[in-house]
Formats: structure tokens, C-alpha cells, sequence
């Protein structure tokens, strides 16, 4: 089987492993996951970087230096994986889903830019739903297939109605949107270190902070909050999210090979682009590059082009159900055209693009969806 998004281990990833279990520092209290974050920083030219369990974990936990508390409302993409949605119940809000744009799967600012104007106030420097008198603390932009969002436009909307903008790019390391890395465009930023991204560590995640003191919040909270210097005295209520080093060892070696990895991704999306020229694919927005995790187009009758690609050894998928279906977040509110997601879910397929791909694998694809 040809799979999907197969992670690649070519670099030093054994040897940093070694050097793990030879110094017997496998939990998060050895040096390599301060070494990763350091590593991460320099890579992303990011100010402060947190690496924790996963990166449902980093969601979390900047959901907590953002401020959102139980009754606050948070914006999301509704196009995602259901973790984006889930971290919003974990500190008791509720999620508003945004509409999605048809051609670049992002959310689109102008539909939530209308939907604040006509629902929306700001009163004493909060951003409130009128109808709900609660409060909207947050927002969690996804880069949706490793393609950039449109940041600059929700970061307007963010300074002038009053809340705070994390960016999901959980599938969008290396993404850039002028000049600058998917992760670092906002307050804060979230990264994946999953198996099927483009760099993993086995699970893993990384909150990119612009802030030094909420990097350091961040850091405090996902080691359970215990005050430094003491006998076991903690903060406040914190978390065992800090990633151990045994998985810092394989992001390492991952992080030394970004751009290489970047460029075998392009290198992907371009034969397939260039084999299918007529094909509705995900469109980038302008002065972005995508890093091309996910390669996906729209097309009718994608469960059958599935199961005869499947049939052929080839791994391809639908993309995500829409988040305000899910049954957890059913009568959810919704910012603009909840049709928009669900036309995208109905019809987008996802070809294979792992980083190990051979162009012999590559061609034997590009042949059978011909």
C-alpha cells in the first residue's frame, strides 16, 4: 500500500536517541526537549517555544494563557480535525464555527467580520454576543492542509474586537505567509509533532508564543504548575503535558531537516499538479507557500475514485466531517454558510504525499488517477 503521509526517519534520529538512553534522561526532565525548543526557535525565528504532549496539548494550554474561561465563546475553523473544537469544551466554552471559503478551505474573514458587525459589540474593552450576553474570548485559526490562513486579516478583526487569535497549524510547520512561519504570524501558535505530519516525533507538539511571559506561563502550566525551588507546591490547577526527551530526540533530528523535507513536499505537488491541471485543487493565498502536508482536490464521486485507488494499493482519504456536525457540537453557533464546509467534506480527496515517496510511487499514482 502506497500510504497517505508516512513519516521519514533518515537524519540523526538514532543517534540522538542513543544519546537518550545512554544518559538514562527520557522523561521531560532531561535536556534534549530544552534543546528542541531551542532548536525550534532558532528554525522558526520564534521568540519562545513550549514543547508539550501533543498538539491538542499546546491548543490547551493557550487556550489558558489566552484567558478563556468556563462561559466565554471561542471562534473556530469549522473545517478541521475535532480536536481544534475539542480543546474549547475542555475549559468550558463553547465554540463558534466560521464559515468556509470553497477555493482556499480557510476560514473567510469576511464573512466573520460581517457576522461580529451584526451580532456583536464591544463593551468595556470585551468582545460580547449580544444575544448570549457572553463573552468572546478567542479565536483558533486553522491553516487547514498545511495552506496559510489569512492571519493578518483575523488579526485586524482580533485588535479591534477585543479577542485573542491562536493559530492552529498543527499540519502547517514550515507554511509560510510572507516571508514568515505558519505558527509565528499571531499572539500564539500551535504545532502537531504527530506521526503523519511532515515532521513528527511518533506525537508530540510545540506552542510558538510571541510573548515571552505567556511562553513561560505555557511552560509552567504543562509541568503541573509546581513552583520553582520548592518542596512539590504548585500554582494552581496545572497539567502533565511537557514532552519527554526520548520524543525530543526524534524532533530533533526531524527539525535538521526541514527545508529538505519542505522541498520533497513540493516537489510532489507539483508533478501532481502538473499531471492534472484541471483539477479543483486547494488554492493558497497570495504571497503564501503551503508545505503541501495534505495534497487535495475537489471532485464528484469521491468515494468511488477511493475504493478503485485503494484497490490499486494506493491510500487516499476523504478529508474532515465539518466540526459543527459532529454530534459533540451540534446547535453550536455559527458564523456565516455552514453549507460551504460540508460541500468541501463532500466532495475532497487526499492522494498521497508522503516525504519518503519514490517517483516510481509517485508516477504509478498520477497513472491510476488518470
Amino acid at each position: 500500500m502506497i500510504p497517505l503521509s508516512e513519516p521519514l526517519f533518515q537524519g540523526n534520529e538514532w543517534k540522538y536517541l542513543q544519546e537518550c538512553l545512554d544518559s538514562g534522561w527520557v522523561s521531560a526532565a532531561g535536556p534534549l526537549t530544552s534543546k528542541l525548543e531551542a532548536q525550534v526557535s532558532k528554525s522558526l525565528s520564534a521568540p519562545e517555544v513550549v514543547a508539550v504532549s501533543s498538539g491538542t496539548a499546546a491548543l490547551h494550554l493557550a487556550l489558558l494563557a489566552a484567558g478563556v474561561l468556563s462561559g466565554d465563546l471561542v471562534f473556530v475553523s469549522d473545517y478541521s480535525f475535532i480536536a481544534s473544537a475539542n480543546v474549547i469544551r475542555y475549559v468550558g466554552a463553547d465554540p463558534i464555527f466560521m464559515e468556509t471559503d470553497p477555493f482556499t478551505w480557510q476560514a473567510n474573514p469576511q464573512a466573520i467580520e460581517e457576522w461580529l458587525i451584526q451580532n456583536c459589540e464591544n463593551r468595556d474593552t470585551h468582545c460580547i454576543h449580544k444575544s448570549s450576553g457572553k463573552r468572546i474570548q478567542a479565536m483558533i485559526l486553522v491553516h487547514a492542509f498545511g495552506q496559510a490562513a489569512d492571519v493578518q486579516a483575523f488579526q485586524t478583526l482580533a485588535s479591534s474586537w477585543g479577542f485573542h487569535l491562536i493559530e492552529d497549524a498543527a499540519g502547517a510547520i514550515g507554511t509560510q505567509l510572507k516571508g514568515k512561519y505558519a505558527g509565528t504570524l499571531a499572539e500564539m501558535g500551535c504545532i502537531s509533532l504527530n506521526g503523519n505530519k511532515l515532521l513528527t516525533a511518533g506525537g508530540g507538539g510545540l506552542v510558538v508564543c510571541q510573548n515571552p511571559e505567556k511562553g513561560n506561563y505555557i511552560r509552567h502550566l504543562s509541568r503541573q504548575a509546581k513552583e520553582e525551588g520548592t518542596n512539590y507546591q504548585h500554582t494552581e490547577i496545572g497539567y502533565n503535558y511537557r514532552l519527554p526527551d526520548l520524543m525530543a530526540a526524534l524532533a530533533l533530528a526531524q527539525f535538521e531537516v526541514l527545508e529538505e523535507y519542505l522541498a520533497r513536499k513540493k516537489s510532489v505537488a507539483t508533478r501532481y499538479f502538473e499531471a492534472f491541471p484541471e483539477f479543483e485543487w486547494q488554492r493558497a493565498i497570495p504571497d503564501s507557500q503551503p508545505n503541501y502536508w495534505m495534497i487535495a482536490f475537489r471532485v464528484k464521486h469521491k468515494e468511488a475514485l477511493i475504493s478503485k485507488l485503494q484497490a490499486q494499493g494506493i491510500q487516499a482519504k476523504e478529508g474532515w466531517y465539518p466540526l459543527h456536525l459532529q454530534k459533540p457540537f451540534r446547535g453550536s453557533l455559527f458564523a456565516g454558510n455552514p453549507q460551504l464546509s460540508k460541500d468541501i467534506y463532500n466532495e475532497v480527496l487526499c492522494l498521497p504525499s508522503s516525504v519518503g515517496m519514490s517517483q516510481e510511487e509517485l508516477e504509478f499514482v498520477v497513472e491510476m488517477v488518470k
